[in-house]
């Protein structure tokens, strides 16, 4: 008797099972025909909704915590001889219509599966630029909701069972590390250097252009070369002597996807317009830029010894130098205090001075620590 096969489904790295009690051949029967196999979904670490993510919206929670991969599109695509009823490929919009469907996925009339891929957001299993993530289909907004992709083959995980049926299981992997950065202020102790100056933006320095290959942002050396250089930069153009300034406004963040890389990017501060005070000399040029120096983490003894391997963390106790950024973890520095000597006049910014503010780190996981400016 011949009959096809069908492919089974789960996506572990989402939260994504495949039922394990339903029965592809009924007990003392067999297949009569093209083989059906239906696919529970469970959507419960996906968090139920989806909802759009803004790079102005910080991630909420608390140090070690998890937040939910947020879903703009999911896509399961078999390669095949033959790819059955319904091409090889099923599309959902939304965790909604997900949902909608039961949280179940079915394929009929696969012959001869060679690959099962999942991809998330739009991910893809290409080498990324930098330019080209930020310009997915999930568009600037990324965040949360950033590609993902996961794949199994005949070598990863793609089996035939005892009924001719294949399964497999897929973990999509986060491919970027999520730096927000807020709270950023002016400290002024009432002898300011400056008797005007402008916060033109922030950008992320020496920052990773493509996931495969170590090329990195190196020709920025201004503002404007800064903005031409890679997607991950923000906007200000305010005075920065603003009373009681703080950029972004409350409750907002500067949001930023990398590629994961130990080559860290630094976070530059760019300023214009700068006139000084009778007794300050420099700034001719009536440009500044404040930098960090170190990224630190500390209180690491509230995060797990499984989250602090793979943050490259072997202080047990208080606080350890962040020496990478790791894909699927979100690392949120706020209360960032700018004093007048963290300014200087190149893109390196000041030297010998250093300046604490708060971070936090989200699979997508929490974590607190501090900076250092040069």
């Amino acid at each position: 008797m011949k009959f096809s096969k069908s492919l089974l489904w789960a996506f572990a790295g989402l939260g994504l099972f495949a039922c394990s009690n339903e029965e592809v051949v009924p007990e003392g029967g067999s297949i009569q025909g093209d083989a059906t196999v239906r696919v529970t979904v469970n959507t419960d670490l996906l968090g139920g909704v989806s909802r759009a993510i803004s790079p102005t919206t910080p991630v909420t929670g608390s140090h070690g915590e998890t937040a939910n991969v947020e879903i703009s599109k999911i896509v399961v695509k078999v390669t095949a001889g033959v790819v059955g009823n319904d091409n090889g490929e099923k599309t959902f919009s939304s965790l909604q219509e997900l949902e909608a469907a039961k949280n179940q996925v079915t394929f009929t009339g696969i012959r001869q599966p060679t690959k099962v891929e999942v991809f998330v957001n739009n991910g893809k299993a290409a080498d990324w630029t930098l330019t080209d993530f930020y310009n997915s289909e999930s568009g600037s907004n990324l965040g949360l909701k950033a590609p993902m992709y996961g794949y199994a083959d005949s070598s990863t995980g793609l089996t035939q069972g005892e009924d001719g049926n294949y399964s497999a299981t897929i973990t999509p992997k986060h491919e970027t590390a999520l730096l927000e950065f807020s709270e950023i202020k002016h400290v002024d102790d009432g002898s300011c250097y400056f008797n005007t100056i402008t916060f033109d933006g922030l950008f992320l320095n020496n920052v990773k252009l493509n996931e495969e290959s170590e090329t990195y942002l190196t020709t920025a050396t201004n503002w404007a070369t800064a903005k031409a250089g890679a997607p991950t930069y923000s906007e200000v153009g305010q005075s920065f002597k603003t009373a009681e300034g703080q950029w972004p406004a409350a409750g907002q963040c500067y949001a930023y996807n990398i590629f994961p890389t130990s080559n860290m990017p630094i976070l530059t501060l760019c300023f214009s317009d700068i006139t000084t005070a009778n007794n300050v000399v420099g700034f001719e040029d009536g440009v500044g830029y404040a930098t960090v120096k170190s990224y630190k983490i500390e209180n690491v003894q509230n995060l797990s010894a499984e989250q602090r391997t793979a943050l490259g963390i072997s202080e047990t106790t208080g606080t350890a130098t962040l020496t990478k950024f790791v894909e699927g973890y979100v690392y949120k520095f706020k209360r960032l205090n700018v004093a007048d000597e963290n300014i200087g006049e190149g893109i390196d910014g000041a030297e010998d001075v250093s300046l604490t503010a708060t971070v936090e780190i989200i699979p997508w996981t929490i974590v607190e620590g501090i900076v250092d400016w040069n």
